[in-house]
């Protein structure tokens, strides 16, 4: 939802070859460089849209899906 929604990143989980644009798109969010050789599949780009993530909660600016007694995801 991050990756297509919210950051309108085109080409998400489609070829491995689109990393490198993906993660240029998403550098100017991430208080750190990421360099490309650091993100050699998908899985790492989904752990580092998991930082993202974390990062918006921290500064408030997340979406909260699901019902807390539950349990909540936080994008």
């Amino acid at each position: 939802y991050l990756a297509r929604e919210v950051l309108s990143l085109p080409g998400y989980k489609k070829e491995k070859d689109g990393l490198p644009t993906l993660l240029r798109q998403l550098a100017p969010l991430l208080p750190v460089r990421i360099d490309e050789v650091d993100l050699p599949d998908w899985h790492h780009f989904d752990a580092l849209l998991s930082v993202l993530s974390a990062l918006r909660y921290h500064n408030g600016e997340h979406l909260l899906f699901g019902n807390s007694e539950e349990g909540s995801i936080v994008v």
